[in-house]
């Protein structure tokens, strides 16, 4: 496991999208997404990313509250399911590469979360994922970065 630091995430001209899915249907969510931007006549230049805002178990499975950050080419109207923001800065933060199925990805959040805590470093973000390599015809060949802001204060 590498883990590198002081990591920055900049990206101006966000569409933010919230749902809440199966963890598994990232895949497809993101190619409807990629879709809708273009149906918005905005071009997405850059890689999409998602934050878990919430979990939720049903007798079904697990759902999540995710939301989507896709970078697009340039500012937009707010609609009443695609939400406009200028920016998207995630400074001094730490970032884990993950490779392999979306659905295990958990493992990894665990062990970022243990090289915190030996290294007594302070997450002050939830987990942002970036995505590198998505494919909805090959979920096991995930790669994906994963970020998580860290205080830089020394007190």
């Amino acid at each position: 496991m590498h883990v590198f630091k002081n990591q920055i995430l900049i990206c101006p001209n966000i569409l933010s999208y919230l749902i809440r899915i199966k963890y598994s249907d990232i895949y497809e969510t993101t190619e409807r997404l990629q879709k809708a931007a273009e149906a918005l006549d905005l071009k997405v230049c850059g890689r999409i990313m998602t934050t878990v805002k919430s979990k939720t178990l049903t007798q079904s499975g697990s759902l999540s509250d995710i939301e989507f950050l896709v970078p697009v080419d340039r500012p937009f109207d707010s609609t009443v399911n695609y939400k406009y923001k200028p920016m998207f800065k995630l400074i001094n933060a730490v970032r884990m590469r993950y490779e392999g199925d979306i659905c295990g990805i958990s493992e990894s959040q665990f062990l970022l979360a243990k090289y915190l805590n030996e290294n007594d470093l302070e997450p002050v973000t939830g987990h942002y994922f970036s995505y590198i390599q998505a494919l909805r015809e090959s979920p096991r060949s995930s790669i994906v970065d994963i970020y998580v802001g860290i205080n830089s204060n020394i007190l």
